[in-house]
């Protein structure tokens, strides 16, 4: 329903099914409201505590779709702030075992790396960017470049490559990629 509702918008091509794909699309947009919990979040079950990877995946739907649909700007700004208070000091955010809390040392590296395409994708969208994204971003991407070194991860790399692109940083991306 997203890409087609794109493609309309970018081309002015009526289509068939536009409006059953404005409805899908609006009908999702709202079921995903119900698993958005009260700190900006989301929770797998509408319940609970919220996760950093459905968190990251949820912004990301919410700012393609405010593309074509009516998105509250709130939810896609509290959903922003709420994993920039789950960064950790040294630029990553956890991945753990849910049955134990362990931490899943490569597993946050590739989750730090899709976060990160994610914040910059939001940092890139807006002329007016809260004060700590900047720094939040260079913290990531600075745990990024050693994480890139030491894992041969191809969804970390191009992740931390399109975060970089979607930054402006064409000499990080191209050295990523190579």
């Amino acid at each position: 329903s997203l890409l087609l509702l794109r493609h309309y918008k970018q081309t002015g091509e009526d289509f068939r099914y536009r409006s059953r794909a404005q409805r899908y699309l609006n009908d999702g947009y709202s079921r995903l409201l119900n698993y958005r919990e009260e700190q900006g979040g989301f929770s797998y079950w509408g319940h609970g505590e919220p996760d950093v990877a459905l968190t990251a995946y949820a912004l990301r739907f919410l700012m393609d779709a405010s593309d074509v649909i009516d998105v509250d700007q709130k939810v896609i700004d509290e959903a922003r702030e709420w994993l920039l208070k789950r960064q950790r000091p040294d630029g990553s955010w956890n991945a753990h075992e849910y049955w134990s809390g362990a931490e899943l040392k490569r597993r946050s590296a590739l989750l730090t790396a899709y976060v990160t395409h994610v914040l910059a994708m939001n940092a890139n969208r807006s002329s007016e960017q809260p004060a700590e994204l900047a720094p939040a971003l260079k913290h990531a991407f600075d745990y990024l470049g050693e994480k890139s070194s030491e894992i041969d991860e191809p969804y970390l790399l191009a992740s931390y490559a399109l975060a970089a692109l979607d930054q402006k940083d064409v000499t990080t991306a191209k050295s990523v990629v190579a």
